[in-house]
């Protein structure tokens, strides 16, 4: 097939990065809507243990109660997942601390591996 003459050719556009923002932007973000931001302590007393951790410290020690006991019953992360209903990897995210959870995801966990909730928030719970 021939070329029309009366027809350019088409130009190679680079493609939009549409994931980055551009540094003004991110730059002029408030801190409150970042999503890098790290919790302070207030310097207040807390009035109980799990008042004093804040939320990704209590996150990492759901984490390593569940992992230890989950280790205890002898379970792997697929075993537990194909028990509780969520994916392996959401609970390997939940045993490192990574996100956050439900408390019925909690409930889910704890059920299967035969504890209470309030004992997987608890400092060296299942050690």
């Amino acid at each position: 097939m021939a070329k029309r003459a009366d027809v350019p050719p088409a130009k190679s556009v680079p493609p939009v990065n549409r994931t980055k923002k551009p540094a003004a932007v991110a730059a002029a973000t408030p801190p409150s809507k970042r999503k890098d931001r790290t919790v302070r302590s207030s310097g207040a007393a807390p009035s109980s243990a799990a008042a004093e951790a804040a939320p990704n410290d209590l996150q990492v020690l759901f984490g390593d109660n569940m992992r230890a006991a989950r280790a205890k019953a002898g379970l792997t992360l697929r075993q537990m997942a194909d028990l509780s209903g969520h994916t392996f990897q959401y609970l390997g995210k939940v045993e490192r601390g990574q996100t956050n959870l439900t408390l019925g995801t909690m409930r889910d966990v704890a059920k299967v591996l035969g504890c209470e909730v309030s004992r997987m928030l608890r400092k060296a719970a299942l050690r």
